[in-house]
């Protein structure tokens, strides 16, 4: 029997705000390629325009290889607080 409660099942979320940003340099010899991933921005340089794409993808790399050692800091940092050996998971 229905009580008549609705429920809402929310999935996770996998999507990222990125966003990519370009800009002559000040001498006018170059581009800055700057990208943004869920807050976190990284700057390149690069020669031409038509290597923008290749430059923004080598800092989407480095930002998410970046946020992936971050997160495994936290990890290792909590499971100290909680008294957890190195390399052993928590229950």
């Amino acid at each position: 029997m229905s009580s008549g409660v609705a429920t809402r099942v929310y999935g996770k979320c996998t999507e990222r705000s990125m966003s990519v940003e370009i800009a002559n340099t000040e001498d006018g010899l170059g581009l800055n390629v700057r990208v943004c991933e869920d807050g976190i921005c990284k700057i390149g340089f690069t020669s031409s325009m038509h290597l923008v794409e290749t430059k923004a993808n080598q800092l989407r790399e480095a930002l998410r290889k970046q946020a992936a050692e971050a997160f495994t800091e936290i990890q290792q940092l909590e499971a100290e607080a909680m008294g957890v050996p190195p390399g052993r998971k928590p229950d």
